[in-house]
């Protein structure tokens, strides 16, 4: 079947009058046009995102998001048909089941079935449900699978359902635990779509078919044993694997496990059988004591992924490489991408799981300390911190709540999970309520302001603003200027209706309503002019707070603000219309001055390197200087005569010498 393309954004209306605002930690800033809003986004993690178009590209069809594939398959030929005759009636699915049931793995089947093309042409999104997700924040990840090419859009809730009605993929959920309510939302609100849900509880009730994933039966069973077994089974071994298949009620996941117990400790199926009915005997008391408390904490995560240092650094086990392959050959541990997750369900006793709280929470507090405050973490990571935040709110850990909240918005906002944001706002909320902080007050209805402005809600963003305004005024906050920033694009002319997008990337061959100037710091900048922007540049300069490109020179103190008047920045004669104001021409003049607030500049001078930019790289531009003492300096640009790109961007890259 030929490919088709899916149909493309109108992104014409991105040509317009802008307004910027900025979220607290100035990590990002957000530029409202009559397109949408666009987010340019601060830090090293997703430093390559601003390399990207921000308009989301239409991805060919069929799409492909899914899981690895699963080609041997024992059993679950019944459920296979079923699941088939359902969908092929846009029917939704529910597995439900324990955890190593089999779940997932039929999941991973079906994604690469035959019939799968001919019934969704537009292709399979794959999608593992996270605990931060609502509703809105799984729709938003299936239109990141469908318009994103590698970087993040976020699109309010009427462009979601208007953008997506058109398409007909089957999305897949794995580990989904929403309820019984917002499934039928979901269904209800995207008729189009084919679903399969997979659940630990039954939640799917009248709209679809729910399939209950219980044991497999004892021929199915003794043929994933002696598939395990890797050789064919003699007569006593059938005897053992019915016995352990009967045993275990066909349970795929213990059944592997058990057979791998089986071969490490060179036993037999029997004996594994006989250990099995001991009365009161744990299958796996015979493990050593640093592979039972890895596999506590694993156990205490239920199903949720970890990095190995980390696992390292809470257990301070010196041997854990040794350990985790250890558990990895029983089937008790699966490894991803260097991060670990237990298979199935590990029991661990309430006190025990209340212990290991604790010891995560600790953990990740002081860890935090050294995070970057404009690193995104990766979802799993995020995914953890929020279990956290979550153990911290039902403890009342009012400190906690903090550290981990404002370390977990700067993810969730780029990843577009904006409901997750909302519930750690209120988490952030809350504790600022209980400790009496105005400060911290003041930082969450501000954000709460410029998220509800982002998403178009004028009324409720000005309404939190101004209340993050009058705070910040009482208490004398320094961020006062950045509330205030955001309030005047209430002043502004209104923008047209907002196409609803917010996404972290721009293009460099994109066009747009201002020239920017980027001023490239280590330090937390306010861009102060509507119409500029910031962009930190790892190359040029370290992620530190002092400026200094790494060369024999003078650190400087960090600026608190940074400002390049528009007003100061003015086109040669032949500088191209507002229409296209991007393309910068040979021999183009820019004239300009430099304007420095907030920082103690070093006596001998400061050093301003110019750089053009375009697709294919950077050269040199001019070089000025700033003279001792002063807070301003001008500038001028000359493009050179035989400069050949016909769009590119002037980057302003700081160093400080000595003269």
């Amino acid at each position: 079947m030929a490919a088709n393309t899916l149909p493309s954004f109108d992104f014409s209306t991105l040509q317009g009058p802008s307004q910027q605002i900025v979220t607290n930690d100035r990590s990002h800033i957000v530029h409202h046009v009559e397109g949408g809003s666009i987010v340019h986004i601060r830090g090293d993690f997703w430093e390559k995102s601003a390399e990207m178009t921000i308009a989301p590209i239409p991805k060919p069809l069929p799409i492909y998001g899914g899981p690895s594939s699963c080609p041997q398959l024992v059993g679950r030929q019944v459920e296979l048909e079923i699941i088939l005759g359902t969908i092929a009636q846009h029917r939704p699915v529910e597995l439900w089941g324990p955890l190593g049931c089999g779940k997932t793995s039929l999941l991973r089947h079906l994604a690469y079935h035959p019939a799968i093309n001919d019934l969704f042409p537009a292709g399979v999104i794959y999608l593992h449900h996270r605990a931060y997700q609502s509703t809105m924040d799984l729709v938003q990840e299936i239109y990141t699978a469908i318009y994103g090419d590698g970087h993040f859009v976020k699109a309010i809730p009427s462009v979601l359902e208007e953008k997506l009605q058109s398409f007909s993929p089957l999305i897949m959920v794995d580990n989904c635990h929403l309820a019984s309510a917002e499934l039928g939302e979901l269904i209800t609100d995207y008729p189009n779509f084919g679903f399969i849900f997979a659940t630990r509880e039954q939640q799917l009730w009248g709209k679809g078919e729910s399939i209950q994933l219980k044991g497999l039966a004892n021929d199915e069973a003794i043929t994933l044993i002696a598939w395990q077994h890797i050789q064919e089974l003699n007569t006593t071994e059938q005897q053992g694997a019915l016995s352990l298949a009967t045993t275990l009620q066909g349970h795929p996941l213990k059944i592997i496990q058990q057979i791998a117990a089986a071969q490490v400790q060179n036993l037999s199926l029997a004996t594994i059988v006989e250990q099995l009915k001991s009365s009161g005997n744990s299958p796996w008391s015979w493990l050593k004591q640093d592979q039972y408390e890895v596999l506590q904490l694993l156990g205490m995560l239920d199903g949720n992924s970890i990095a190995k240092t980390h696992i390292q650094k809470i257990t301070q086990l010196e041997n854990i490489e040794e350990i985790l392959e250890s558990l990895q050959r029983l089937y008790l541990v699966e490894e991803i991408r260097d991060n670990y997750h237990c298979l199935g369900h590990w029991d661990v006793k309430p006190a025990a799981r209340i212990a290991w709280q604790e010891r995560l929470m600790a953990y990740f507090a002081v860890e935090l300390e050294n995070h970057p405050p404009t690193k995104a973490w990766q979802p799993n990571e995020t995914e953890l911190l929020f279990h956290c935040c979550q153990w911290a709110m039902e403890r009342q850990r009012w400190p906690y709540i903090i550290t981990f909240g404002r370390s977990l918005e700067l993810s969730l906002i780029l990843m577009g999970q904006w409901q997750g944001w909302t519930q750690v706002l209120e988490w952030l909320l809350t504790a600022a309520q209980e400790l009496k902080d105005e400060t911290l007050g003041g930082y969450v209805l501000h954000q709460w302001g410029t998220r509800a402005f982002c998403l178009g809600d004028q009324r409720t963003a000005k309404e939190y603003l101004e209340k993050a305004r009058a705070i910040r005024l009482k208490l004398g906050d320094s961020a006062l200027s950045i509330t205030q920033h955001n309030l005047d694009n209430f002043n502004l002319p209104p923008l047209k209706e907002s196409a609803g997008l917010v996404g972290n990337g721009r293009s460099l061959r994109e066009p747009w309503p201002w020239r920017k100037i980027l001023l490239t710091t280590g330090a937390a900048c306010l861009v102060g002019g509507l119409g500029f922007t910031l962009w930190q540049n790892q190359d040029k300069i370290p992620s530190s707070l002092g400026l200094n490109n790494g060369e024999t020179g003078m650190d400087l103190e960090p600026c608190s603000e940074t400002v390049l008047p528009i007003a100061d920045l003015t086109l040669g004669a032949q500088g191209l219309p507002p229409s296209n104001p991007l393309a910068v021409r040979p021999g183009e003049l820019i004239l300009g001055t430099l304007s420095l607030t907030g920082c103690q500049l070093p006596e001998a001078g400061y050093e301003i390197e110019t750089f053009l930019e375009d697709l294919e790289g950077r050269q040199p531009l001019q070089t000025f200087i700033v003279n001792g003492g002063q807070q301003q300096g001008g500038f001028s640009l000359k493009v050179p005569d035989n400069y050949g790109s016909s769009e590119a961007m002037v980057i302003l890259a700081t160093k400080a010498r000595n003269y």
